[in-house]
């Protein structure tokens, strides 16, 4: 069927178009419609050219239903009003070069053709010339090696054109003629953008530009020259230079019909005219307008087809996309392989689904040419690996969040996807939901005005969901739950990174942490605060508030149905589901999969409203909440340790790091052992190690000790710690004890010959063996507050901030480790804010208190 074609204007460069697309196919394009401001002109030029229909308007010939594609021929100071006109009418656009006025302008069209859907090119006719196609050839193989300089020169004496001269008619060189030799630069570059650039000319009198001279200077020392002008006559050739030869594209450069590469010439002649046209070689039009068509057609082929997905593992959320994906329309639409590293599970899942293929490995579904995009849906400590494998395979790919264990692996994700120039987006279904989507159409157009505070909280009972807890399958609440609270967050204030991340929380025994709260700080005085918690249900809300009004989500804030926006409720229902679902509102999940389709079809490598650098932010931001809170909670995960005679031992047991050895070394690290003579132990807040056998001491806030006998049935177990309370037992399971240096007025029992009890000193507790000999110390720091409590037995003592900091310092100074400057330094820091806040009341401190 051919390309029906509406012409926009009845002068010159459209008479030449019109009678450039009659040296092509009859059956491949047709002219059915012109359209002038004067219906007298377009009359004449319908009759003309034998155009079936003519109108005296643009917006008739935007309604006009007949019509494929509109080709614009308007002055370009025009480009602009006249573009969105037939975009916002969802007619498909060739405009004319210059695309507008300027690049705003330019910007404004390709947005309403991207919210539009619909085709949009600036009509460069010199790119679709055999000449420049053959020239983009070369270079891609490298027929000329590395390109070091072009340049394009284009002068014609038009002083006497109106339109060349006249600055409302959008006169001058640059924008006349000088945008072939530009293009021609940035062709020849593949859009590179340049490091610089530098212009020099002279103006008229009616204030455009007679003559110019622009210097662009690429990346690795490679630069382009373009001079043109309206004044004179100019040798109008462009020239590539290469480091194994040159390409030179004689007059006209910017309708070429010869080429001379290395010295050999070569000619691509045009079609003669059927009749007389206005400009130099215009017949090449046709070449654009083809192009025109077959992107057209490739999308209407793409349009026709329904987008096959591949479902990657078998589990629960697999099979919940899978119902949603159901919901949407078939013919847009199919599941056609399932893979699960289990045969039988995946072929149980297919027989569920109806779905035609089931493989018993990722690499098979991999390897399944009739597959447009997989949905990954493997636990997230596998999306790497996974995602990795299905883009090196040319896959377009959604994959569950959190897009990957941390910001480093998301940049890898984004990295290969790039490379391998396939579709990637990290499935944060929220984004999708009519709902968040009119919070972000209601804060695009200032109905909160300016928002000041943000507040998201997401808690629900998953402590018995093994996902949920278990370190090795990525558990904890900000990976798990917490992301969808910080996205939101990130959403609302478009991408903008935080001026600051302050968090603080706690960790399960597993490792993982059960609760957080990070307060996140942006320019202009606003703030969000986020709450996330895998122990308990909260309200699971999330509140905008600006200096106009407030939008709630009152429910449900990761997949939401209600929104109230200054008080109004509406409700945004998904659909009912045809199988019973594993997780709340998951029919939403069809929103991310129509977003995904939607971005294939215009051939987009991501999405605007989740893009790659969207992930790679939140991936940042939870990194940096997790190394914060790895910091100041105790993991009981952590305290593991590792001593061998005679040798320093380094082991890494996920993100904790530890060190031990023999022989008067020192222990370090999240949890370390240092056994042997004068052996140092270091612990602050998660940061644990002991140090036992002659004259071995604690620093920090808790430290443990064994008893100095060298019966190996006094080695000392850390068997529990939870918050900040610590137990310390030996094999048997006998109390142990517990040494304790917290500079300052704290009770203890001398380990020594007179076995006397009394205060000691800070500076002498840290250089002797002094400890407390007690079953159970409870030990609370309320950081915000500024004050210790340290509970040992029916004895209490309050520590003073300012001996605490002066006992650091002393130990600081004295310290010959590399390692232990570090820690102590930071111990430090934490006294020094204790001294600044110190008036505050003090929380009591109880069993198992936690920061």
């Amino acid at each position: 069927m051919a390309t029906r074609w509406g012409i926009c204007g009845a002068g010159k460069i459209s008479n030449d178009f019109t009678v450039a697309m009659k040296t092509l196919p009859p059956g491949n394009h047709k002219i059915v419609a012109v359209a002038a401001r004067i219906l007298q002109h377009a009359e004449e030029f319908a009759r003309k050219h034998d155009i079936p229909k003519a109108y005296g308007s643009y917006a008739e010939l935007a309604q006009d239903l007949d019509i494929d594609i509109i080709y614009l021929g308007i002055l370009h100071t025009q480009h602009l009003r006249a573009g969105l006109l037939f975009l916002n009418a969802k007619r498909n656009v060739l405009c004319e070069k210059p695309f507008a006025m300027n690049s705003g302008e330019v910007k404004q069209l390709i947005n309403a053709a991207r919210e539009n859907n619909v085709f949009l090119m600036e009509g460069i006719w010199s790119r679709c010339f055999p000449v420049h196609v053959e020239v983009c050839r070369l270079l891609s193989e490298n027929t000329v090696g590395e390109v070091k300089m072009v340049k394009a020169y284009f002068g014609s004496p038009q002083l006497h054109i109106p339109r060349s001269v006249e600055r409302e008619l959008g006169g001058g060189a640059l924008l006349d003629i000088g945008v072939y030799c530009l293009q021609f630069a940035l062709m020849v570059y593949r859009g590179e953008r340049p490091q610089s650039v530098h212009a020099t000319g002279v103006l008229l009198e009616t204030g455009v530009d007679e003559s110019m001279v622009v210097v662009l200077k690429f990346s690795r020392n490679r630069m382009a020259i373009c001079g043109f002008s309206i004044a004179v006559a100019m040798p109008n050739d462009a020239t590539i230079c290469g480091t194994k030869g040159t390409i030179r594209v004689p007059s006209p450069m910017w309708c070429p019909t010869h080429l001379v590469v290395n010295g050999q010439e070569s000619q691509y002649p045009l079609p003669e005219p059927s009749m007389p046209l206005h400009f130099t070689n215009s017949t090449g039009l046709r070449y654009e307008a083809e192009e025109a068509r077959q992107c057209l057609l490739k999308a209407a082929q793409i349009i026709d087809m329904a987008t096959k997905w591949g479902i990657c593992t078998a589990g629960k959320i697999s099979h919940d996309f899978t119902v949603a994906l159901r919901t949407l329309p078939p013919e847009d639409h199919q599941v056609v392989a399932v893979a699960a590293r289990d045969l039988d599970r995946a072929q149980e899942f297919a027989k569920t689904h109806n779905i035609p293929r089931a493989y018993g490995s990722y690499e098979e579904l991999a390897n399944d040419p009739e597959i447009d995009v997989v949905y990954v849906g493997t636990i997230h400590p596998r999306h790497l690996p996974v995602c990795q494998l299905f883009m090196n395979a040319r896959k377009n790919v959604l994959c569950e969040k959190p897009f990957a264990m941390n910001a480093g692996e998301v940049k890898k994700l984004s990295a290969s996807a790039r490379q391998n120039d396939v579709f990637l987006m990290e499935a944060v279904w929220s984004r999708f939901f009519p709902a968040s989507r009119e919070i972000s159409r209601a804060l695009s157009q200032g109905e909160l005005g300016e928002v000041k505070v943000v507040r998201a909280e997401f808690g629900y009972h998953l402590l018995h969901v093994p996902r949920a807890v278990e370190k090795e399958l990525g558990g904890g609440a900000l990976l798990d739950i917490g992301v969808y609270c910080l996205q939101f967050v990130l959403m609302v204030f478009c991408g903008e990174k935080p001026l600051s991340i302050q968090a603080s929380g706690f960790c399960l025994d597993t490792g993982v942490d059960e609760a957080m709260e990070i307060t996140l700080t942006f320019s202009g005085n606003r703030m969000a605060v986020c709450i996330c918690s895998i122990a308990v249900q909260l309200p699971n809300e999330a509140v905008i508030t600006g200096t106009k009004g407030t939008i709630r989500i009152p429910e449900h804030m990761w997949c939401p149905t209600s929104l109230v926006v200054n008080g109004k409720v509406t409700e945004y229902p998904v659909p009912p589901a045809t199988l019973p679902l594993n997780f709340l509102n998951s029919t939403g999940l069809r929103y991310e999969a129509e977003e995904v389709r939607q971005c294939l079809l215009k051939g987009l490598k991501e999405s605007s409203r989740m893009s790659l650098a969207d992930s790679v932010l939140l991936a940042e931001v939870m990194d940096e909440a997790r190394r914060q809170i790895q910091l100041l909670v105790v993991c009981t995960s952590a305290l593991k340790t590792d001593t061998r005679e005679g040798e320093h031992i380094e082991k890494n047991y996920g993100n904790v790091e530890c060190r031990g050895c023999h022989g008067g070394r020192r222990g370090v690290g999240w949890a370390g052992d240092g056994c042997g003579g004068a052996g140092v132990g270091v612990f602050l807040h998660g940061l644990s190690s002991s140090g036992h056998r002659d004259d071995a001491h604690g620093v920090g806030v808790a430290g443990t000790r064994a008893p100095s006998s060298q019966d190996d049935d006094h080695v000392s177990l850390l068997e529990e710690a939870s918050g900040l309370a610590c137990r310390s037992r030996n094999k048997h399971g006998e109390d142990a004890a517990v040494q304790v240096a917290l500079a300052g007025r704290l009770p203890v029992t001398r380990d020594g010959d007179d076995g006397g009890a009394g205060p000691v000193p800070g500076d002498q507790l840290l250089g002797s063996s002094h400890f407390v000999s007690c079953s159970y110390l409870p030990v609370c720091v309320r950081t915000p507050h500024g004050y210790l409590r340290a509970i040992t037995g029916e004895h209490f003592a309050e520590i003073g901030p300012a001996e605490l900091h002066s006992c650091l310092t002393c130990y600081y100074q004295s310290c010959s480790d590399p390692y232990l400057p570090v820690l102590v330094s930071t111990m430090m820091a934490l006294a020094q804010h204790f001294k600044e806040d110190s008036t505050a009341p003090m929380a009591a401190a109880s069993e198992g208190s936690r920061v």
